[in-house]
């Protein structure tokens, strides 16, 4: 069986989490989720969304994904909510793992950034999903379970959001464009 099959957001949601669901029933696929879902969305997918298990957002210490309310309100539906893309540095010019604030935190626990970052999501609560095709750089990023990082740092590294300027666009509110220092505005579809 597969242990995890996810839904992008889209308008054929509904379908495609019917499908996922006769999977599901038929033992071929364990575990069910969601992506680019806001928690409301799941009452549009058969049953309410009730056999969501596992959401999953992009999330940057530049754009942080959803506010804590959007983790609270996954959390009492009891859906995991992981964190994505978080070593990449789209939509900004500077890469996350290469940000002067980040590298000075490794230097100060004596880790590297990608593991800095990843332990940062993991403090937050969230679960974290990262790819690599090196095993080592794979064994870099496991080995965040045996530290912890200050409260001091910790908000240091909450704070970079405020180094990107966000502004809505017309419409949503939930996908956002980011202007970082030196950048041209993109926007997350």
């Amino acid at each position: 069986y597969v242990d995890l099959l996810q839904l992008p957001r889209g308008p054929d949601a509904t379908i495609g989490w019917r499908i996922l669901r006769r999977l599901q029933k038929r033992g071929k696929v364990r575990t069910l989720g969601v992506r680019g879902f806001r928690p409301e969305e799941l009452d549009e997918l058969p049953r309410g969304g009730a056999d969501v298990e596992y959401a999953q957002c992009a999330f940057t210490p530049y754009r942080p994904g959803p506010t804590r309310t959007t983790w609270q309100q996954f959390g009492q539906r009891s859906v995991a909510l992981a964190a994505s893309g978080i070593l990449t540095d789209w939509p900004h010019a500077l890469p996350p793992v290469e940000d002067p604030h980040v590298l000075a935190v490794g230097r100060r626990t004596g880790r590297s950034a990608p593991q800095v970052l990843i332990r940062w999501a993991l403090q937050l609560g969230l679960a974290v999903v990262f790819r690599s095709a090196s095993r080592e750089h794979v064994a870099e990023n496991l080995a965040v379970f045996d530290f912890e990082l200050p409260e001091t740092e910790m908000q240091l590294l909450n704070g970079l959001a405020t180094l990107a300027e966000p502004t809505i666009p017309p419409g949503d509110g939930y996908f956002h464009t980011y202007t970082a220092a030196g950048s041209t505005p993109r926007q997350e579809l």
